[in-house]
């Protein structure tokens, strides 16, 4: 495998023509600290288009905001353009069934662009459509990833679940209503946007405080009950996917001794390996990852050995 720079930070993005030969510079500098991205196919708003675009997230404070690369069908950059701007430490993100990006703020206690609170903004990687707020998300908080789950409403229409980078963030979930759904029914994938901008949130609630061993969890409207259960810790070493049942499985004899005769306290594998993939945010993943260390180095767990992960898979 072989790679090559197409950008840098803080300086213009040199283009080119379809022969590959350079063709001058964007009118924007590519953007600081890029973070969260993904590809989409130009088709999406563009049938002709036969290119494609990455979008990225920029986790600067001030600016922040999406920036997006347009390569075409060779791979050659043939554009660069901010699609979101004025907003505060864009981290992560989601890609939308119908070709959006998402761009979540993770920095609270500030007024938005909007005069709101910090959000998920919804946005065009071709810069056609301009950027939005979203209703995936509920009050002033660190925001990180988000991800659409499939046919989970009478196997027809998604639900959204979003992180918060926080010790005492919640899981939130958001649910289409009538007009969310209609929005999603549409044919054009330009008029699908309004699906994440009208319906419910609630909060994901574990209610068992013993790790290893089995529990349940449940979704609720209390946040601060959501936010409390998400403080208690006990929870950073499960891994649960919230949608396939209501309860999470620990995997059996998997506490190794340790001295005195203790024992450590195992990481917990996702079972429901059918949704897996939906079930992790492409970004968030490392989120979630970078919280497992964390508490991995607090309570002193072992890391898991991948050769018992695949026995347990």
């Amino acid at each position: 495998m072989t790679g090559r720079a197409v950008a840098y930070s803080g300086e213009r993005v040199q283009l080119y023509n379809e022969l590959g030969e350079c063709d001058g510079f964007s009118t924007d500098n590519f953007h600081s600290l890029p973070d969260g991205a993904d590809t989409f196919a130009a088709s999406i708003y563009n049938p002709a288009d036969t290119g494609f675009y990455y979008a990225s997230n920029s986790e600067l404070s001030g600016t922040g905001g999406v920036g997006s690369l347009k390569f075409d069908a060779k791979g050659n950059v043939i554009g660069y353009k901010r699609t979101l701007t004025n907003t505060q430490r864009n981290c992560g993100g989601g890609k939308t069934s119908w070709g959006s990006w998402v761009s979540c703020e993770e920095r609270s206690g500030y007024t938005t662009r909007d005069g709101g609170v910090t959000t998920c903004w919804q946005t065009d990687p071709s810069d056609t459509i301009t950027s939005r707020r979203t209703q995936l998300v509920d009050g002033d908080e660190k925001y990180e990833s988000t991800v659409e789950v499939p046919n989970m409403i009478g196997g027809t229409y998604p639900v959204f679940v979003t992180t918060v980078d926080s010790g005492t963030g919640t899981v939130q979930r958001f649910t289409p209503n009538a007009a969310g759904k209609a929005c999603f029914d549409k044919t054009s994938n330009a008029d699908k946007w309004c699906t994440i901008e009208n319906g419910t949130r609630d909060y994901l609630l574990l209610s068992s405080t013993d790790c290893p061993g089995t529990g349940t969890f449940s979704w609720t409207t209390n946040k601060g009950a959501a936010a409390t259960n998400a403080n208690l810790g006990e929870f950073l070493s499960c891994l649960v996917h919230p949608f396939s049942s209501n309860s999470f499985l620990t995997p059996p004899n998997r506490l190794p001794r340790r001295r005195g005769n203790r024992r450590r306290r195992p990481d917990c594998l996702l079972r429901e390996q059918g949704l897996q993939a939906h079930a992790r945010p492409r970004h968030g993943g490392r989120d979630l990852r970078m919280q497992l260390n964390v508490v991995r180095r607090v309570q002193q767990l072992p890391r898991p050995d991948p050769d018992d992960r695949r026995r347990h898979q």
